[in-house]
């Protein structure tokens, strides 16, 4: 039976918690444990209370398991990240790392640029929209720059001239997606659709814009990102969205910690997982202008 430790940050999310249950399940049902290290050390604390919930990850010892899984980009306060990986990589123990290569660990990704790509196509063709504001992710994480760069790149593919007026930076926070709305209105440029990195800023937006007096989707179109269960029930506006598949990311990372434990063969690099896109309420049909 082998054991092994998950570490993270994020189980207040709902994919997260749909990828821990994964583990769980898959390495409970194939014989051996899951033992989860967790904090709410969110990217919008302050610098003193992350550190201090940071702590909890003191209390893993790496030689006390077989292999341990990495959520890395989930601890949100980069020195406490160094510390954690820097951590492990001296143990000796196999790691696995979930969503962002790290020197010495197996990489079990998921595919942002793609998957944003599909979601920027899918408002410009199916629902015939071409004024398109975008809500970035934070700057140091990869997933978030993979998103903007999909969201630029499928822009020029389809012939939609980019306009910075309408990009936005973000933190991934609800108070992003209300921000954003407010300038955009502040400076009458209010867009026919509003791409977010994710769904908390997606949620923030549909807000905001109910309480200018916008209507989600017949006057503005919405769309989110991760597929998120929390921020969806901030709003009574269901918002279109791309689901990673979680339950795929938990059998890749299980399969792969195991095979390295077990020195067999395994993809060193990259192991892609996909997702699909959601189609809720959030968006609205519209013709092209000719």
């Amino acid at each position: 039976m082998k054991k092994i430790a998950v570490v993270l940050c994020g189980m207040e999310y709902s994919n997260q918690q749909e990828l821990v249950q994964g583990m769980i399940q898959y390495q409970s049902e194939h014989g051996g444990s899951i033992h989860v290290f967790h904090c709410s050390g969110d990217h919008l604390q302050t610098g003193g209370y992350k550190r201090g919930a940071f702590k909890i990850f003191d209390l893993l010892n790496p030689k006390d398991y077989d292999g341990i899984i990495l959520a890395r980009e989930t601890l949100h306060e980069k020195e406490m990240q160094k510390r954690v990986v820097e951590r492990l990589q001296e143990s000796g123990v196999p790691v696995i790392s979930l969503g962002a290569e790290t020197e010495g660990m197996g990489c079990i990704e998921f595919d942002d640029y793609h998957a944003m790509s599909r979601m920027v196509h899918h408002v410009i063709r199916e629902h015939g929209v071409r004024k398109i504001a975008y809500i970035d992710g934070p700057k140091e994480y990869s997933d978030a720059a993979k998103r903007a760069q999909a969201y630029k790149d499928v822009l020029e593919e389809e012939g939609v001239p980019f306009d910075s007026h309408w990009f936005f930076k973000g933190d991934y926070s609800v108070e992003a997606g209300t921000y954003v709305v407010s300038e955009l209105d502040r400076m009458h440029r209010i867009p026919e659709a509003i791409i977010c990195a994710n769904d908390c800023m997606a949620a923030g937006a549909i807000m905001e814009l109910q309480d200018r007096g916008y209507r989600v989707p017949e006057d503005v179109s919405v769309v989110g990102f991760d597929n998120f269960l929390y921020p969806s029930n901030l709003t009574d506006v269901p918002i279109t969205t791309y689901e990673v598949d979680m339950k795929e990311m938990a059998k890749g990372a299980i399969n792969t910690i195991i095979k390295k434990i077990n020195k067999e063969p395994y993809k060193k690099k990259i192991h892609i997982v996909e997702g699909h896109l959601i189609e809720k309420d959030s968006v609205k049909e519209r013709k092209i202008k000719e």
